[in-house]
Formats: C-alpha cells, structure tokens, sequence
C-alpha cells in the first residue's frame, strides 16, 4: 500500500504544509506534520527575468532556518531550482 501525502499551501490548516521561498508564511506551522519549501518559480512570470537572483540559495537556507526552528523535528523538504 502507498501513502499519498497532500501538501497544501497556508492558509489551510493541513498537516502537510507548503510555502513559498519568496513569499513565506509561517502562520500554520504549528499545525504542521512535515514541510516543503518550494523554490519559487513565479517570478518568471516577468518575462524579463531569466535567472533566479544570486542569492536565491541563501534565502531558501534562511527559510529553512526558520521553519526548521517553529517545526522542531518534524520533515522539512527544500526544492531547489533546476
């Protein structure tokens, strides 16, 4: 049997939490069981932007920090940029 775990994005109170590099909230993590951190791709929605910025790495690390220290021992996964 497979376990499919559905990660929604706050506002809900869900156990499996995603949030969002470049717009992270950090409201409902109390209520969360594990985390994603995803890398942001919205903002190549400017058709202008063709890079991630230089410090994109360090600011997923931060967030992390921060989930990390809300969430205490519970899974926090990072997506990063391909």
């Amino acid at each position: 049997m497979h376990t499919v775990k559905l990660f929604t994005s706050p506002p809900r109170p869900y156990p499996y939490i995603l949030i969002n590099v470049m717009h992270p909230k950090f409201s409902l993590l109390k209520y969360a069981e594990e985390v994603i951190i995803d890398s942001g791709i919205e903002i190549f929605r400017d058709p202008n932007v063709k890079e991630y910025p230089k410090n994109h790495i360090s600011r997923l690390l931060r967030v992390y920090a921060k989930v990390r220290q809300r969430v205490h021992n519970k899974p926090v996964y990072v997506t990063v940029q391909d």
